[in-house]
């Protein structure tokens, strides 16, 4: 006789395997991670409170380059410095400097302090105008105008007395 097979198509396999269980592994003992080094937060700059200015504090920048090479003639010992404010009378400045040297060679080192005591915070001459075997070199910093004159020339074309009878306008 002949065994009888099952219904099922299947062919009979073994029971599946049971899995193996093993006791956890234990983790190699280690040194702590380190933190990494980040720079600290930066803090938002406290901006103070403006205050009104008094008008003393209210210099416009044009003066104060005025004044600025006023110093530096003085320093480099001119004759008489004045300062013009020829703003309200003139389209092409704010103010005339206007300072007396005693010899050709004074009023060149004059001319190259100014220069130099301006061009380190970029304040260049615009135009220079004259020479020294003229006796009147003229500096053009655009809202000052620098006139460096031997002493003679000074008093034979007053200058500043020119400026100061012209009625500034309102």
């Amino acid at each position: 006789m002949k065994k009888q097979q099952h219904a099922s198509k299947t062919p009979r396999t073994s029971a599946p395997a049971k899995k193996k269980t093993t006791a956890p592994l234990k983790k190699k003992a280690t040194a702590p991670a380190k933190k990494k080094a980040t720079a600290p937060a930066k803090k938002k700059a406290v901006t103070p409170k403006k205050k009104a200015l008094t008008p003393a504090e209210q210099i416009p920048a044009s003066l104060a380059l005025a004044q600025r090479a006023v110093k530096t003639l003085e320093e480099k010992n001119g004759l008489r410095p004045v300062i013009v404010d020829v703003g309200s009378r003139s389209g092409f400045t704010d103010y005339l400097v206007v300072v007396s040297g005693l010899s050709k060679p004074h009023l060149k080192a004059m001319l190259e302090a100014v220069q130099h005591d301006l061009k380190p915070d970029g304040i260049l001459c615009h135009r220079r105008v004259g020479d020294v075997e003229s006796g009147w070199l003229i500096m053009d910093y655009i809202d000052v105008v620098i006139h460096v004159l031997l002493e003679e020339k000074r008093a034979y074309y007053g200058i500043e007395d020119l400026w100061n009878a012209y009625p500034p306008q309102t």
